[in-house]
């Protein structure tokens, strides 16, 4: 018999940074506007707080469009701010699941910039490549999102499929 673990039983309260509580003012939520709010989200009896991407983007993609995995996006907060929260819900007794967009990056992260300037890159075998642009009539990787389906990256023998964010393989 398989012994239990921890998620068998968790309660996971997901947070959009973007939508969750201002703290400072500039009419999007960040990060030490969650800080502030996690007692508030241990009284409703969750164990875990699961935290949607807050790296840094440039937003064609609902923030899942990443262009530094290693940085937090200046809208949310810093690097510091991360290790306050994960540090303040440790001691609150919450788990913190970060989500971890790893299938997709943005046009502008530097592997896809390094992959699509040079065929013999490194990163070149982590996104998959087309050799014609993709048509009108394509739809998009992400309906709700009709900017990430690849228009405008049409070099001949350089372009991208309609979901030319897919990561093949890490």
């Amino acid at each position: 018999m398989q012994r239990e673990q921890w998620f068998h039983r968790a309660v996971i309260y997901q947070v959009d940074s973007s939508l969750f509580y201002d703290a400072n003012g500039d009419g999007y939520g960040d990060l030490a506007g969650i800080r502030q709010k996690l007692h508030y989200i241990r009284s409703l009896g969750a164990t875990v707080l699961w935290l949607t991407p807050f790296y840094l983007t440039p937003l064609q993609d609902d923030g899942y469009d990443i262009s530094d995995h290693l940085q937090p996006d200046p809208r949310f907060g810093t690097i510091a701010d991360v290790i306050e929260l994960i540090a303040r819900a440790r001691e609150l007794g919450l788990r913190v699941i970060v989500e971890l967009v790893i299938q997709h990056t943005s046009a502008q992260h530097p592997w896809f910039q390094a992959a699509r300037r040079d065929p013999r890159s490194p990163w070149r075998p982590y996104y998959l490549w087309a050799d014609r642009p993709p048509e009108k009539d394509d739809p998009p990787c992400f309906p709700a999102s009709r900017r990430a389906s690849g228009a405008g990256m049409n070099r001949p023998g350089n372009t991208i499929a309609t979901c030319f964010i897919v990561m093949s393989r890490i």
